[in-house]
């Protein structure tokens, strides 16, 4: 439709500008559309022009080196899956000693580690408990008690006002009592 049209069937000027403004966005609606259509259509023609690229290139393959080689990638596969859950396994049950340690208040995790034997040591389903741990711990605590923590504070020298250093230790001042020294 075009305004010389309209002008021929003598309607009035504002109602053929209001028939060309709907006109027009009628058209620029069908644009888009059309424009949409060839962008999918254009999609469609490279997605197929690859899958005929992908087909020539199956011609060229032997069906029985390709399944043989799906069967070395599913074993390969399966072995690392394998690989990746001991190590996750270890992970765990080193993590898992470590925090017990920690909680047996080890002063050298390390040190103490190297006097349990881990092959005794299994892991729970529960992937925190440790079973054998225990009685290994209490046998190294009462062979190595130096390796962890006592319950009782430690004795610090502390200084006075002078910058003297005086022991609060309770067998210093027996001594010095003993000696008949002065306290402080």
């Amino acid at each position: 439709m075009k305004r010389k049209e309209l002008e021929g069937l003598e309607i009035p000027e504002e109602a053929i500008d209001e028939v060309m403004k709907l006109h027009g966005k009628g058209i620029e609606q069908f644009k888009s559309q059309v424009a949409e259509k060839e962008a999918r259509a254009l999609e469609l023609d490279a997605q197929l022009a690859e899958a005929a690229k992908t087909i020539e290139g199956f011609k060229g393959l032997n069906i029985e080196e390709v399944q043989k080689s799906a069967e070395e990638w599913k074993v390969k596969a399966e072995k690392t899956q394998m690989e990746s859950d001991a190590r996750i396994k270890t992970l765990l049950f080193d993590h898992a000693i470590d925090g017990a340690l920690t909680s047996a208040k080890a002063k050298n995790t390390t040190a103490v580690r190297a006097l349990l034997n881990v092959e005794e040591i299994e892991l729970a389903k529960d992937g925190e408990t440790l079973v054998g741990l225990d009685k290994q711990l209490e046998a190294i605590k009462t062979d190595n008690d130096y390796l962890f923590e006592s319950g009782e504070p430690k004795q610090r020298a502390v200084g006075d006002s002078k910058s003297k250093t005086v022991l609060t230790d309770a067998f210093t001042v027996a001594l010095m009592e003993g000696a008949g020294l002065d306290k402080k």
